[in-house]
């Protein structure tokens, strides 16, 4: 888990470091701040993921949705289940370059 600080605490910090120089902790603060709101990339879903994300509309038993999917993931042949992976490898790829599969599978 990463360690999320205080503007007080980043400020008092950098005074240490910097010394009493308020410009410096303003443009470094500034650059923080700008790191902190770039949007988190989102990981490839797996093939299990994909699967699920089909299928859940047709689970009758919300309470009991994952397990039914995960009993269905299991009564798959391997060669369904290769659909799947193909699926899954293309999203990685496209994650790789840069693109985000949200985007990309809307296109397609």
């Amino acid at each position: 888990m990463p360690f999320t600080y205080t503007e007080k605490q980043i400020n008092s910090a950098l005074r240490k470091v910097l010394g009493k120089n308020s410009e410096d902790i303003k443009t470094i603060i500034d650059e923080l701040k700008a790191i902190k709101s770039e949007p988190k990339k989102k990981r490839a879903r797996n093939s299990y993921m994909i699967f699920c994300s089909e299928k859940k509309d047709k689970v009758k038993d919300k309470k009991q949705m994952m397990k039914e999917l995960g009993a269905m993931w299991k009564a798959l042949s391997a060669k369904e289940k290769t659909k799947y992976e193909q699926k899954a490898k293309k999203e990685k790829e496209l994650t790789l370059q840069g693109r985000t599969w949200q985007r990309a599978i809307r296109k397609t």
